[in-house]
């Protein structure tokens, strides 16, 4: 099977899978957020574990739900900026193997040229 070629690559997915799931996860999160935030949405008890949230737990409810929000968000940020990275030496690499490629061919053909 021949290489990719540049632009072969360059419209592949460059996100793995691993990334695509966080961010699954911090759009579900995100979403979680933007519910409470508009709405006030906060559960005033879970009678199935028989816990009664208090003003006090509630503000304590909405810091966790921030804190996981934000280890969601920058753990997206890492496996994203570590994807793009691989993506972008694939592109370099693809980029020079295609130039090598072209000047090759370029040099004997002038070779070619100056024989005649």
């Amino acid at each position: 099977m021949p290489d990719p070629t540049p632009s072969e690559l360059s419209v592949r997915d460059p996100l793995s899978e691993v990334t695509r799931k966080k961010r699954r996860l911090l759009l579900g999160m995100s979403i979680l957020c933007v519910a409470i935030a508009e709405t006030g949405l906060l559960p005033e008890k879970i009678s199935a574990l028989g816990i009664d949230f208090t003003p006090t737990n509630k503000t304590w409810l909405i810091y966790i739900v921030l804190a996981v929000t934000a280890y969601f968000l920058s753990a997206f940020v890492i496996y994203a900026a570590a994807d793009f990275v691989a993506w972008r030496i694939v592109m370099v690499e693809a980029f020079r193997v295609s130039w090598n490629k072209w000047h090759e061919r370029d040099m004997l053909l002038r070779h070619e040229n100056t024989e005649t």
